[in-house]
């Protein structure tokens, strides 16, 4: 059994370089997904009040 991803029908250098770049993609679509994310809350947050500066605070 080969220990490589591609069971020996490609060169090591081409295994690892296919490697890294899957990685690279992965860690861009997280990125991108938590900056979305991160822009959706704060959008919903604006829409569900007027804005957080207009409260009085509890005790006031």
């Amino acid at each position: 059994m080969k220990a490589l991803p591609a069971g020996g029908r490609l060169e090591p250098r081409k295994v690892v370089g296919s490697v890294d770049a899957g990685k690279a993609l992965v860690a861009v679509a997280a990125s991108l997904g938590l900056l979305f994310y991160s822009v959706r809350a704060q959008s919903k947050e604006k829409a569900a009040g007027s804005g957080s500066g207009d409260r009085q605070p509890v005790g006031a």
